[in-house]
C-alpha cells in the first residue's frame, strides 16, 4: 500500500519507485486536489496533493509518471490466522 499523499505526480522528480499511466480524473476539493490514475495493466492510483492555484499542467488523458519514495511503501499481509 502506498499513501496517496505520499504519490508525486510531478515528472521532474526522481524517487525510488515510479510507475506511467494515464490521468483519468482530477477532483479539487478546496485546499485538496486528487488525481486519478489508470496503470496500463488497469489498476487506479490516487495521487492526493495540495492544491496550488495555477500550478497543474496536468490534462486528461495525458502520460504521468507517478513517483515515490521506498520508505512510502508498506506491505500488507494477510494473519487472519494470527
Amino acid at each position: 500500500m502506498i499513501r496517496p499523499e505520499t504519490v508525486d505526480t510531478d515528472n521532474d522528480v526522481t524517487r525510488d519507485n515510479a510507475v506511467e499511466g494515464i490521468l483519468k480524473e482530477v477532483i479539487v476539493f478546496g485546499q485538496i486536489t486528487k488525481y486519478f490514475i489508470e496503470l496500463s495493466d488497469g489498476t487506479e492510483m490516487v495521487s492526493t496533493q495540495l492544491t496550488c492555484r495555477g500550478s497543474s499542467t496536468i490534462e486528461i488523458g495525458q502520460r504521468i509518471i507517478l513517483n515515490w519514495a521506498k520508505t512510502s511503501t508498506v506491505i500488507l499481509t494477510n494473519d487472519a490466522g494470527s
